[in-house]
């Protein structure tokens, strides 16, 4: 049979949900897996490090069921209308203007990477709030020659550097503006990397 997407939970003894995300993304990078963590302590496994890993969607319980009905939906939309479901990613330090929309605040920051599904911004000082809107104009720079504009959402924060890894958030692109948006496909498309929101 023909699988569309998962939707996995992370605790089920004997395994894990990100060991099964692992075998999938091995057979199948662009297969979409919705990924349900526990809020509870102990869980060892972080929305950031699941995202990192390909996983499309990330819920912490409880789960709002509208936003996995949602989430779902833009999970299975056709590749010609998802940006995303491009399995790539860039390695970069490029200009990008951000504002975050619910905190208020713009900011002249870094994209370090750009992956199949979003980009990591890299901060210093204040940092958003997870489900924020995001508005961004990326500008040119030596890897892409040219600039793109879009809108998307936060979908984890890193308050401190973690090892290598800068304070950022990652953000989702939900919209990206048609000018320059097919370089930027056609740029990103020649990687395939696992990530879906990079983490550095």
């Amino acid at each position: 049979q023909k699988v569309d997407l998962v939707i996995s939970d992370h605790e089920m003894p004997p395994g894990k949900g990100e060991d099964l995300l692992d075998q999938i993304k091995e057979k199948n990078l662009l297969l979409p897996v919705v990924l349900c963590i526990g809020g509870q302590a102990g869980i060892d496994l972080s929305a950031e490090e699941a995202y990192a890993k390909g996983a499309e969607a990330v819920f912490v319980k409880p789960i709002d069921h509208r936003e996995l009905f949602s989430a779902v939906t833009q999970a299975l939309l056709p590749a010609e209308e998802r940006f995303q479901r491009k399995d790539i990613r860039l390695s970069l330090e490029a200009p990008v203007g951000v504002r975050f929309l619910g905190s208020n605040f713009d900011v002249k920051a870094k994209v370090i990477n750009i992956a199949r599904g979003g980009m990591f911004v890299a901060l210093e000082g204040k940092v958003p709030e997870l489900g924020e809107a995001v508005e961004f104009h990326m500008e040119e720079a030596p890897h892409t020659m040219f600039s793109f504009r879009g809108s998307g959402m936060v979908r984890w924060v890193r308050r401190e550097p973690l090892g290598p890894f800068p304070p950022g958030c990652g953000v989702e692109f939900q919209k990206l503006d048609e000018v320059n948006s097919m370089e930027l496909i056609a740029m990103i498309d020649r990687l395939k990397p696992r990530s879906f929101i990079p983490r550095k």
